[in-house]
């Protein structure tokens, strides 16, 4: 099977270099750092499952808060299927704030592994209630153009509500 490299479009596969770089590089730092033991006596592959099952719910979780917040807006299927992969991006680089600073913080203060998850469930919870802000802040009622005048522009459809 040959793969054609001039078909590969940069846009993918960043999406997939940095969704990778924040599912597994935060699981396998908090092990390395706070169970050095566990991380040199596990194989790669359950190392793998490791990381991932401590990142994973995190990453998803704000995957699906993106996307909603995107769907509630849009109404569109083609735009939520364009926004799907923005929103994987957003959240993986949003992801790497959440679980760096607290092992940074975790590591120079000599925490144990459960005061760094406290602490990373406390970002996370402080970057769900950021979005939810945001969305608040920017959201608009249905039938409102961006200008305030009910969206009433010339060849600009607007959803009602039934």
């Amino acid at each position: 099977m040959q793969i054609d490299i001039d078909k590969i479009k940069p846009y993918p596969v960043y999406i997939v270099t940095v969704t990778l770089w924040a599912l597994i590089a935060p699981g396998y730092l908090i092990l390395y750092l706070f169970k050095p033991q566990l991380f040199e006596e596990t194989d790669i592959f359950k190392l793998t499952i490791l990381a991932i099952s401590m990142t994973g719910p995190v990453l998803f979780g704000n995957v699906f808060l993106i996307l909603g917040t995107a769907f509630k807006k849009s109404r569109s299927y083609t735009q939520l299927h364009w926004a799907s992969g923005r929103s994987i991006l957003i959240s993986s680089l949003f992801l790497l704030p959440i679980f760096y600073l607290p092992i940074l913080v975790g590591y120079c203060l000599r925490y144990s592994i459960r005061s760094v998850i406290n602490l990373i469930l406390i970002c996370e919870v402080l970057a769900i209630m950021f979005l939810f802000g945001l969305h608040w802040l920017t959201g608009k009622p249905d039938g409102v153009g961006p200008d305030g005048d009910g969206g009433n522009k010339p060849g600009v459809k607007t959803i009602q509500n039934p």
